[in-house]
């Protein structure tokens, strides 16, 4: 599918590396809060940018924060290589900082859908195997991807997911990282969405 031969590209709507840091105020996680404002602790973060001209809304939500803490969210979107935009969400690996970039879910308007990752480097050396495990009745290939990245360098693969007909729940993707000898597996849970057309 040629498709799947163009490298997904992202739009970064706040990136502390390149773009200025929003800082935001929120009530703590306090009871005295959680009566007046009828707050829970946590709060969801949303941004709108704009990418190939079309508005988009990427939000992420943050743990319970204590009073006097802090927090640091990243609000991205992208475009696959179909050219189709969509949220993303980042995932932070510590150490010398990996950034960790997927889509916030898989939209599937027909029985195929791109499942892009980009790797930013902050610092360091980083190099990843990535295999997806999506649910009974689809299928992604190809089984693996690699990328290296090292400091300030982004690396971009792309899975083609394909619906075969099945539950709609959510594609695990395992990245086995490597970074200064060490061994790192982070897993993450991206869920699927069913918007394909009803066949009549």
């Amino acid at each position: 599918m040629a498709a799947t031969s163009r490298p997904p590209r992202f739009c970064f709507f706040c990136n502390s590396a390149t773009f200025p840091v929003y800082t935001i105020l929120v009530p703590a996680n306090t009871p005295a809060n959680n009566a007046a404002f009828g707050t829970s602790g946590s709060c969801l973060l949303i941004g709108k940018g704009s990418v190939n001209s079309t508005a988009v809304y990427p939000g992420s939500p943050t743990d319970l924060l204590a009073p006097g803490s802090t927090t640091q969210k990243y609000l991205q979107a992208g475009t696959n290589g179909a050219g189709k935009t969509f949220p993303a969400k980042t995932t932070s690996v510590p150490g010398s900082l990996l950034l960790i970039i997927e889509p916030e879910y898989l939209e599937f308007t027909s029985d195929t859908e791109l499942l892009p990752i980009i790797y930013e480097s902050v610092d360091g050396d980083w190099s990843s195997v990535v295999r997806t495990d999506p649910p009974e009745g689809f299928v992604a290939s190809p089984g693996a991807l690699s990328a290296d990245v090292s400091t300030s360098t982004m690396d971009a693969v792309q899975f083609t997911v394909q619906d075969i007909g099945s539950a709609w729940t959510f594609t695990r993707v395992t990245h086995h990282l490597r970074h200064r000898g060490r061994e790192i597996t982070v897993s993450v849970d991206t869920p699927m969405v069913n918007r394909k057309p009803k066949k009549k």
